[in-house]
């Protein structure tokens, strides 16, 4: 007995020692992330502020708006790493209580496009939807947060004017999938499980596009904290697919018009 419960002791006492060596490479890499990449957005805005406040009524009144506006994304950008950082640290230790519950999937998506029209900028955005509405059974927030990070990413990798396609799909009637693809180079797929680990960097040119590489493990730990799942493919005709699952969905309660179309900054919505 005394055997079996040193043995039991020193299991935890490893236990504990792995966990402390975690959070302090966790700690590590935050640090990192905070003093390498969230520079470049601070940088972005006090350039240009000192722009504005030194030249001042000099500035013709085009170059006023673009320095504030470039100034208003670069603070988006910024507001959007610390929310990856603060939310992972957050997975991490266990503070993130989900609370799942049915939601409308057409109001869902409405709301997060319009959040995201400032990212987007002359990207169409195609969305496809289940021909029936349907209501999901999920974390809105941290759903939402999801879709946003593969959409932030959609957008490192897409050429301005060319479309990013989501595609909401029930079909098989086990749960319910969301694809979202990008028209940019693909990812080796070498890369296909490492692209989920924090910090992790597609490419070289990576490190200097603005971003903490969190998105995507976020990404990974809310589906799989939900009961899904979230993988990537590339599509044969160029880019790469995002998908993640859902387990519960039902017909929405309130029943829509079977065609609904919007007109949102040149995108389309689609039901099929």
């Amino acid at each position: 007995t005394a055997a079996i419960l040193s043995h039991i002791e020193l299991e935890r006492s490893m236990e504990e020692t792995r966990i402390s060596e975690e959070r302090e490479k966790l700690r590590v890499m935050l640090l990192s992330s905070v003093s390498h990449d969230l520079k470049t957005p601070l940088a972005s805005i006090i350039g240009a502020l000192s722009a504005h406040q030194t030249l001042g009524n000099k500035l013709k009144p085009e170059k006023h708006i673009e320095l504030i506006e470039g100034s208003l994304e670069e603070a988006r950008r910024l507001d959007s790493f610390i929310t990856n950082i603060l939310d992972m640290t957050r997975l991490e230790t266990g503070n993130i209580k989900f609370k799942q519950e049915w939601c409308g999937l057409s109001q869902f998506m409405e709301d997060l496009h319009k959040r995201m029209l400032h990212r987007l900028k002359n990207r169409p955005l195609n969305i496809e939807m289940p021909m029936t509405p349907v209501d999901v059974y999920m974390d809105v927030i941290m759903t939402g947060q999801v879709v946003q990070n593969l959409l932030d990413n959609a957008c490192k990798y897409t050429p301005h004017g060319s479309p990013i396609d989501i595609s909401w799909n029930n079909e098989n009637g086990n749960g319910i999938t969301c694809s979202i693809r990008d028209h940019g180079e693909g990812v080796p797929e070498a890369q296909f499980t490492h692209i989920f680990d924090k910090f992790a960097r597609l490419h070289k040119k990576d490190s200097q596009t603005a971003g903490t590489g969190l998105g995507l493990a976020i990404a990974k730990t809310v589906m799989e904290s939900q009961g899904g799942w979230i993988k990537v493919n590339n599509h044969p005709e160029g880019g790469a697919i995002f998908t993640f699952y859902l387990p519960r969905w039902r017909m929405a309660e309130r029943i829509e018009p079977e065609e609904k179309s919007y007109a949102i900054n040149e995108s389309t919505y689609r039901r099929h």
